[in-house]
This record gives structure tokens, sequence and C-alpha cells, in this order.
């Protein structure tokens, strides 16, 4: 009997501890189940692009301007497109982001508002009923100001890696195109007028290289040092308009009433130059603009180098 009596307490504290955990637990199987996305129901987004190519990407420290694109729209109608960005990695659209109603498989914007010489992780997304489905992440450099003085010259021009193009600050000497021999009157047939941002390097080389050979523009900035700098090159067209849009409306790199020559070559007898003479800083008047002139032209035309600067560590 004595057990009996003992064992009525255990039981029932049993039953209440069972009975209370019957109250506080959730009902699951009466709650509706939640619907899973698939991940294929997400529209599929290309990487990020940098919108242009070569030296003529416009960044300016405060903005880069983007490409997105898609691959696939997913189980339904995409119906908005954009981008999102953090100095941190995998950034979303709860960090800064921009978007647009759909259009088209490709978009594009210019993100602003940036910090120069900073990091920025992107991505592009696309946005339908299933969700939203991000591109995979990529990082671009904001760069420099323009006109910022960097490496013995002014920055014209940022690759978004960190690295760039410098317009030098001094001018080297009005001298022929090129002297020797019968160069002045010879094709040299190497140089370019556009290219990426080392085609003032290889016109420079081919310049350099000619038979016959004595003093060019070129060799004066071949030779030049500044500051410790020595790959200097004289610039090609591509990189002189690149200045008239990045320097020449800020008043910056000390341009304006020169005329400076270009490694670009026009033909047996021709060479190309860039003249900031005569022009208007207010946007009245004649823009900077390149022209043509004889290869034996002499005290007339300017020489100012321009350099690549590289970027220091990078993710």
């Amino acid at each position: 009997m004595k057990n009996k009596i003992m064992l009525l307490p255990v039981l029932l504290v049993t039953t209440g501890i069972f009975i209370q955990c019957m109250k506080t637990s959730p009902r699951v199987e009466n709650r509706p189940q939640e619907k899973k996305t698939d991940i294929y129901d997400l529209p599929l987004v290309n990487i990020v692009d940098i919108k242009g190519s070569g030296n003529t990407v416009i960044m300016d420290g405060t903005r880069i301007p983007l490409i997105g694109s898609l691959s696939d729209k997913g189980a339904s109608q995409v119906k908005e497109t954009g981008f999102c960005w953090s100095t941190k990695e995998n950034p979303t659209i709860r960090d800064s982001s921009i978007k647009q109603k759909y259009t088209d498989i490709v978009w594009t914007c210019t993100i602003t508002e940036l910090k120069p010489e900073t990091i920025y992780y992107i991505k592009a997304f696309a946005i339908n009923d299933h969700g939203i489905g991000y591109s995979s992440e990529t990082w671009v450099h904001s760069g420099y100001k323009y006109g910022t003085d960097h490496e013995g010259g002014y920055v014209y021009y940022n690759d978004g890696a960190g690295g760039g193009l410098v317009l030098g600050k001094e001018n080297l000497g009005k001298v022929p195109w090129i002297e020797g021999g019968k160069t002045q009157e010879t094709l040299n047939g190497k140089t370019k007028s556009v290219g990426g941002i080392t085609v003032g390097r290889d016109n420079t080389a081919a310049i350099i290289a000619q038979s016959g050979h004595k003093r060019s523009a070129a060799l004066l900035c071949e030779q030049y040092v500044y500051q410790g700098y020595s790959d200097w090159f004289l610039p090609a067209d591509c990189d002189f308009r690149i200045i008239a849009q990045t320097l020449y409306p800020i008043n910056a790199g000390n341009i304006t009433g020169s005329a400076f020559w270009s490694s670009t070559e026009k033909g047996k007898y021709w060479a190309s130059y860039m003249t900031f003479k005569n022009v208007a800083l207010s946007g009245s008047g004649k823009e900077p603009h390149l022209q043509e002139t004889s290869k034996y032209s002499k005290g007339l035309i300017d020489t100012r180098p321009v350099h690549e600067f590289r970027p220091a560590r990078m993710p």
C-alpha cells in the first residue's frame, strides 16, 4: 500500500509536465506550410561590367558607370532591375542601391556620391514575383578625383582597379615631331589613334625605333624623369580626347592656351596635335580639338608627357 501511495504523485507530476509541453508547443501539423522559392524561379543576372571600354570610361572618384544584364527572367516577368553596392563584401538591396522599372535585358546606371580612392563591392539584381536574383559580386576602385596631384602629374583617367594615367606638370619643349634622315617624310605606319591605356606608350616606342631617328617629341618624353618617375611617354589622340573631357573642364593641368604633340601619325608628312588655344572654359567658343600639321613644325607645338600609375594592393 505504501508503494502505491508513493507512485501516485510521480505519475501526476509526470502527467503535468506532458500537459505543459502540449500547451506551449505550436501545432505544426495544423500550420500552413511555407512555400519555398526554387532558385530557378529567380532571375539569373550576369556579373556587373563597367560601362565603356579602354580609356573611354569616365570615373572621377565619385561615380562609376555600370552595365547589368539578364540571362534568364526566371519563372515570372521581371519587374525591376538595378545595382547595389557597399564598401563591404556581399552587398544586398539593404545596402546602398538603385533600381528602375524593367524595360530591357540590359540596363545601365551611374552610381554617384562615392568616396574617392575607395573600393566598392557591387552586384546587379533583378526582381520578379518570386524574389530577387543577384549577380556575382565584383569590385571597383572609385579612383582619384580628376586633377589630383599624383605620381608627378595630374590624374586624368582611372581604370577601375586603382590605376590610371597622369598628365605631366611640365612642358618639355617645342621640337619637331621627328627629326633625322628622311623620317619627316617617311610613313612610320605603326602609331595608332585609339586603343587602351598603353597606346601612347606603344606609339612612343615605334617613333623612337624608326630608322634614321635622331630627335623627337617622343624621345623627350621617354627620357624624362620627374620626382623619381621615368616611365613617361607621348600621349596619343585618344589620351588627349580624355584630357579634354576630364582636365580641361575643371581648368586643371595648365593646358589652356597651349598646343601639344600627339604620338599619332597622320601620314608620310603629317602628325597630329591637340590644341587648347582660343578655347573658352565657359563652354562658348571653340572646344579643344585635334589638328594635323607637318612633322617639320618647330617652335610652335609643345610636348607634354603622360605616364601610367598602377594600383597598390587590391582585393
